[in-house]
């Protein structure tokens, strides 16, 4: 499984429990990495105060102690952003 996989696993739980659609999550680069993650409601919709609330959300999964994350930052794309 690659690190992607293995993020999407991860995250994805804590997406669907706060009512949200996974539907993008890549992770870029060398050293430094980027996890750039694309999410929707279920009405198809994402402002301002969905990213925001997201964000928080899967930054506490992410940096639960038990897991090591340096050198990683998230990227939540602005809704316009998203082509559609």
């Amino acid at each position: 499984m690659n690190g992607s996989n293995n993020l999407e696993t991860l995250v994805m739980p804590a997406v669907q429990a706060a009512g949200y659609r996974l539907v993008r999550l890549r992770l870029m680069g060398g050293k430094r990495k980027t996890l750039q993650i694309m999410a929707e409601r279920a009405d198809g919709q994402m402002d301002v105060e969905d990213c925001a609330k997201l964000s928080r959300l899967i930054s506490e999964v992410l940096e639960a102690p038990t897991r090591s994350r340096r050198n990683m930052c998230w990227k939540f794309p602005r809704p316009a952003s998203i082509g559609r």
